[in-house]
């Protein structure tokens, strides 16, 4: 089968995808308009050396709903993508919703830091620095260290929470 042929089968299989004709729909100048949005659902279509014909197409609220549904469906996938980046990054899962929301601004000053951190964060690395949290228990150092790791896979970036002591088993 030559290019022609081809390209004939497949513009009229696009035509037929793009069929939804409604009741309330008109005809102007032979071409079928949207009663919703008032644009073609038909417009005129010819290869080199072939007459034109007819062939349907998206008018504009349809192909707004397209854009919508494909909208949606790629928030879904990144949202799942999310969630499944916190499912291997936190060993230990009650990790897994800890973020600023939940700071109880205790500490502000470690708060800002902390969001200043994720802010700069390729400057930082470039300059190759990063945050230590130090101190006795109880003092918010793995719920902060939880909280950026948190912003970073909501940015998409993948990390790995772990603590000292696994790190030295």
């Amino acid at each position: 089968m030559d290019d022609i042929e081809e390209m004939k089968k497949l513009i009229k299989q696009l035509s037929t995808t793009c069929n939804r004709v409604n009741e309330n729909d008109y005809v102007k100048d032979g071409i079928i308009y949207c009663y919703k949005c008032h644009t073609r659902k038909q417009r005129p279509f010819g290869l080199k050396g072939e007459p034109q014909k007819l062939v349907f197409c998206l008018c504009k609220c349809e192909s707004d709903r397209r854009d919508r549904l494909e909208k949606e469906k790629h928030e879904e996938e990144v949202k799942k993508q999310i969630e499944d980046m916190r499912s291997k990054s936190f060993l230990d899962k009650k990790l897994k919703s800890w973020n600023f929301e939940n700071d109880d601004l205790e500490n502000e000053k470690v708060t800002n830091t902390c969001k200043n951190y994720i802010k700069k964060f390729k400057e930082f690395r470039a300059d190759g620095k990063g945050l230590l949290f130090y101190g006795g228990i109880g003092t918010g150092k793995t719920f902060f260290a939880c909280c950026i790791a948190n912003a970073f896979i909501d940015q998409g970036k993948s990390v790995l929470v772990t603590n000292f002591p696994r790190i030295i088993n």
